[in-house]
């Protein structure tokens, strides 16, 4: 793991709405969106839940999702 510290991302659309950092990452347990991307794609609060979960980043460091 420590060989590659660089994510990738890359330029997509969703629904008609262009996202500039778009995560490329086949093993990830975890999808992280913006509260504001989820609002321009029609998104609202009814729609998605919270969750208390703690996340590491590439180098095993762990915080809180809030």
């Amino acid at each position: 793991m420590k060989n590659h510290l660089k994510p990738l991302f890359i330029r997509a659309k969703v629904k008609n709405v262009g996202v500039n950092k778009v995560l490329i990452d086949g093993g990830a347990a975890v999808n992280l969106v913006p509260h504001s991307l989820l609002n321009k794609i029609g998104k609202y609060d009814t729609d998605h839940h919270s969750h208390n979960i703690v996340l590491s980043n590439y180098e095993g460091k762990s915080g809180h999702s809030w």
